[in-house]
């Protein structure tokens, strides 16, 4: 927890400067990176969301935790079409949903977050259509699931924009698709 943001640093070293435990939520974002660990940290911390505030700018400044949340979410794509993702799947998709939502909705984090989707855009053609088709095939049962759906019940703009999106690539599909 080397490269903590500002605001939580502080608030640590106030805290507890001479404790080299890390608190039971830091913990949490740690075992993100360890595949055993990772299905029950994404749970749990998606459920302390709301409650700790600073846990956007702890997932951020966290090394690896970023690349491990979207490694969740596309490690989901060969089992969206044909559609076979399975309740566990989803469930841990949701979770690492919610944690990036966290991220991009905190004013310290969403600069860099969005900054990061930017270069997320430039993927290469091949997986820009390979996603597309996904995209396309699964959104609707997607939108439709009360589980993923109850992920987002707090964020209605967060499924209009999934809706959109579902309807500008039917209607206006990427060449090529």
């Amino acid at each position: 927890m080397a490269n903590l943001p500002p605001s939580f640093a502080s608030s640590k070293a106030s805290s507890s400067s001479n404790d080299p435990k890390p608190s039971p939520v830091e913990q949490l974002v740690l075992d993100i990176c360890d595949p055993e660990l990772r299905e029950n940290a994404l749970h749990q911390l998606s459920k302390k969301r709301e409650i700790f505030h600073e846990l956007a700018p702890l997932l951020w400044h966290s090394v690896g935790t970023t690349a491990a949340l979207l490694q969740e979410i596309i490690s989901v794509y060969p089992f969206l079409s044909p559609p076979t993702l399975t309740v566990a799947q989803s469930n841990r998709v949701c979770n690492a949903l919610a944690l990036c939502q966290c991220v991009a909705a905190h004013p310290e984090t969403k600069m860099p977050f969005l900054r990061g989707i930017t270069i997320l855009d430039n993927l290469t053609r091949f997986s820009w259509l390979t996603a597309c088709l996904a995209l396309r095939d699964y959104l609707p049962d997607l939108l439709s699931d009360t589980t993923f759906t109850s992920c987002l019940y707090e964020e209605p703009a967060a499924v209009q924009w999934l809706q959109q999106m579902h309807h500008n690539i039917r209607v206006r599909p990427p060449p090529g698709l």
